[in-house]
Order: C-alpha cells, then structure tokens, then sequence
C-alpha cells in the first residue's frame, strides 16, 4: 500500500515530502475529495488513504500520520459517517467504486471537526410524480417503506408495504414500485428512500415488455449474475447493447432500467429477465436538508456534472451556488458545500444531488506521533462485489448562463484521475466492447473459441493466462484461480478434503504429545 509514494534509504524530510506528495492538498474546514491506496486526502497533519472496498457498498479507510504510519483503519458503508474522537474528526464516505476483487478504484470522502459534517439527499421538491403522486410516509431504516399513491385529485388509489429491494405491484394504480436504501429514524419518520415506478414484468429475446414507445428485450445472460438488454424504438431502430447486473439499475434517456432477476443457460440463452422500467428519485417527506437554521435544495444540474444548490432562511433565499461533482464552494452564510452526486433529467431536471456540508473555518488536528517506520496493512480477505457498469448521460447546461464550451458555469473543474489513462470506446466507459456490446471488467467470454477476460486497465479483452503465471484475479486465469500472485489449478474436493483430514491429524498428534 503506497508503494508508489515510498522511497527507502532517504532522509527523513524528504520521505515527508515525497509522501505528502501524493496527498491532495489539505484545507481548514471540510475537506472532500477522491481517495485511493495511492492517492490521500490530508486534513490537517494526517493523511487519508481507501484500499479495499465493495462497489457503491463500502470502503475501508486508513488514517496515516506525519510519518507515514497508518494509525486508524475502519470500514465505513457508503452514506454514513463515522467519528474519531482520539483524532478530533469526522469522515463520511459518500461513494465507493471498487473492482471485482475489492481495489479501490476511487472512495469519495469528506472530512471536517468532530460535529461538523451533515450528509444527504437533497432535491427541488417532497414528493415523486409519474402519474400518480407516491409519497413514503413510514418506513423501518434499511428495512422497509410505506408508501401512500393518489391521484391528481389527492385521492388514495393505494397504500403499499415495500420490503428494501422488493418490488410489489399495485392493481389499482397500475404500477410497479421498487424501493431501495430506505434510511428513517426510530420514530419511522422517512429520511430518504430510492423508489423506482413503473412497469414490471419478464422478457427473453423473443418477449419484450413495451414502454413509453421502446421494446426492450434480453438475448443474452448469465444466470444469477447479468444479462444483456437490447432496446428498439418505434421505428424499429436499435440501441447498443447494454450489460446490467442482477441487482442494478441503469439510465436509458429519461428513463431507468433494474434487473431483478436473471435465468439462462449455461451457453447464455435468455430463460427470462425479471425487470422494472420507469422513472426513479429519491424522495423524502422534505426535499431539504435543514443546516444551522438554513434550508438547502438543489433545483436543476447536469446528471454526473453539476448542480444548483439554493440556501434559504425560512423567508427568502439568501444564496445560489453551482457546484460541480466531488468539488465544494463556500457559502456567504459560512457553510462549505460539497456535491458528491448529480441524479439529473436531460431537461435540466434532478432527482436526487448527494451533498455533504461543513464548516469553513474549523482547525485541522495535529498529530503528535513521533515513529517514523511506516506500517503495511496486509489483506487477507477477498471481496467479490457486484459492479454497476457507469452509463453516458448528456449534460445541461443552466438557463442563465451563457457558455460554449462547458457545462459549468463559473467553476473551474478539478478531476482526480484514479484509474490509468486509456482511450476509452464511447458507450462503454467502465468495460470493454466485443461485438458492439458494453462488458463489464472481469467478464469472461470467449473469443474464437479462446478464453479472454475484460482487462480493466487496458479496458480490452485479453486471453487468460496458463497455470504458474503472474495474476492478481481470478479472472485472469484460464484455471480462475489466482493464489499468491500466480495462476494454480484449482484443488479437488478430494484433495480439499484429504488436507483438512492431515490438518486435524496434526493437530491432535501435537496435543497427544504435549
């Protein structure tokens, strides 16, 4: 870990100076910005580093001081904030993007004093409007939700009791709710909770499900894991291919895509994908989050760019701030805000912008540590999360700001680049394209009959490599197993079974003996 910011046998200033050098850059106040293994966050005299992590999941964070020695780990879940009293701060994560085997591609953070920090979603109004109005109105934190429909004359059609990540059907509205990442307090009041409203049902590649003029059907998949989704438009016209995984969603126009469950066979013949077509948001009984008095919403951005952040006494409203995407500003009402995610329609519209407030002027802690000999964090446990392949999306830019050439008024763009600078194929920006189709990293499919995997730093389909070679996944390996930096053969179950037998053996020989 940091190997890239080591250098041995040097002075000790000047190890200082190296190290700090792939630390972005520290601020009094909140701090937020891109982490990585490689790649720091200082705040004040420690510096922040993430190098394990489960996609748009969790992240583990490790806190180093002045000389390099890591002094804190935790694993924080994204959207929560955990507090370190020892060292008089704060750190919320608020995204994670990891790979398949749990490197960190990029962990969003913020950092700020110890009370400092509020997290959440905000948006320009209460309540999601498709057809119906749907409101939450109780919910069990990371459980479930109750949700209210009526119509347009504020008449109850329905009232539903969704599970977190169950999709149910109402009969009488007509439509199908998803809900996912309900967070309440213990009274049930709802803080927040992503619900996707539209249409269910299951498609193959000859049965398609029909919405707001497209067919959408899947032709291609693996069981339990992703499928293939093609998508046609009243005049027949097609669209590329898309690869979604079972469990996720992905954006297409103006309108999301979930893939609740996939069945094919082990050729990857579609046996029939569950999914769930409609518009999504994250609605919240307030469409604010409440700061020092302060009302804070976001009325229009550029999904995955920027946003609009409006700051209101309980009159009128005191501030506007465009902010881009993992970038703060500071507010004439002394409050740094940061935007860590842009949810937003084509027309300018959001749906949901992630944003963490702090202060502006709160003192870095110091640290008074005085060992210089830096300390490794040895990994032992394999994660194998699940991955979202990022969609392209186009940007809006604000009605009241003329521009040519950038989406982001008044605000200069920062981007941390995390992964290695590759040309990347346009509709493909996190995969690789075989045959017009968009596969995720570590995908593996095979290619004139040779096994190839989706190699995400070169983001191309490459072969797997024989038994003895060097390897860091599974995936990899033509044997899919890749132990102590080299590809091996798989262990039987007899073998398995023959070393756990010697094992016990041993164990109770030693005991015997003693």
């Amino acid at each position: 870990m940091k190997s890239g910011c080591k250098i041995a046998s040097i002075a000790f200033f000047l190890s200082l100076f190296v190290f700090s050098s792939c630390a972005q850059a520290s601020t009094s106040g909140l701090n937020f910005g891109t982490v990585t293994a490689n790649t720091g966050l200082s705040y004040g005299d420690y510096v922040i580093y993430s190098d394990l992590g489960s996609n748009d999941g969790w992240a583990r964070i490790l806190i180093t001081d002045s000389q390099e020695k890591t002094i804190d780990t935790s694993v924080i879940t994204k959207g929560e904030m955990r507090t370190f009293s020892d060292l008089k701060f704060d750190i919320a994560v608020t995204g994670v993007e990891a790979l398949q085997d749990g490197t960190v591609v990029g962990t969003d953070i913020a950092v700020d004093s110890v009370g400092k920090i509020k997290i959440g979603t905000i948006d320009a109004d209460t309540s999601l409007v498709v057809k119906y109005n749907v409101y939450p109105t109780l919910a069990g934190n990371d459980g479930w939700v109750k949700v209210m429909i009526k119509d347009e004359y504020d008449n109850v059609l329905d009232t539903l009791i969704i599970n977190e990540g169950e999709t149910k059907e109402s009969s009488s509205a007509g439509l199908a709710i998803n809900a996912n990442d309900v967070l309440a307090l213990e009274d049930g009041t709802v803080l927040s909770v992503k619900l996707i409203v539209g249409k269910v049902g299951t498609v193959t590649a000859i049965d398609t499900l029909e919405y707001m003029g497209y067919s959408i059907y899947s032709d291609l998949g693996s069981t339990d894991y992703w499928a293939q989704i093609r998508i046609f438009d009243e005049s027949d016209n097609s669209y590329l291919p898309i690869i979604i995984n079972e469990g996720s969603t992905r954006t297409f126009l103006d309108f999301y895509i979930k893939v609740l469950d996939v069945r094919a066979l082990q050729d990857g013949t579609i046996v029939g994908v569950d999914l769930i077509i409609g518009n999504s948001k994250s609605v919240k009984t307030n469409g604010f989050i409440e700061h020092s008095g302060l009302l804070i919403n976001s009325d229009s951005g550029a999904d995955n760019e920027w946003a609009s952040i409006k700051i209101s006494n309980m009159e009128n409203v005191v501030d506007t701030l465009i902010i881009n995407r993992m970038s703060t500003r500071d507010s004439n009402t002394n409050i740094r805000i940061g935007v860590s995610d842009v949810d937003a329609l084509q027309d300018g519209t959001v749906i949901g912008t992630g944003v963490v407030i702090g202060s502006i002027d709160s003192e870095p802690p110091t640290t008074t540590t005085t060992t210089t000999t830096p300390e490794a964090v040895t990994t032992t446990t394999t994660i194998v999360p699940t991955t979202i392949i990022p969609t392209t999306t186009t940007t809006t830019t604000p009605e009241d700001v003329t521009t040519t050439t950038t989406t982001t008024p008044e605000v200069t763009t920062t981007t941390t680049t995390i992964v290695p600078t590759t040309t990347t194929t346009v509709g493909c920006p996190s995969g690789c394209i075989y045959n017009e189709t968009c596969f995720d990293f570590g995908i593996r499919i095979l290619v004139d009959n040779t096994p190839e995997y989706c190699n995400p730093i070169s983001k191309t389909f490459e072969s797997q490599i024989g038994v003895n070679a060097t390897c860091q996944n599974n995936y990899e390996c033509l044997s899919n197993s890749c132990s102590n930096g080299a590809c091996v053969e798989p262990m039987s179950l007899l073998t398995a079974i023959l070393n756990a037998l010697k094992g016990l053996i041993d164990f109770f020989s030693f005991s015997w003996i003693r």
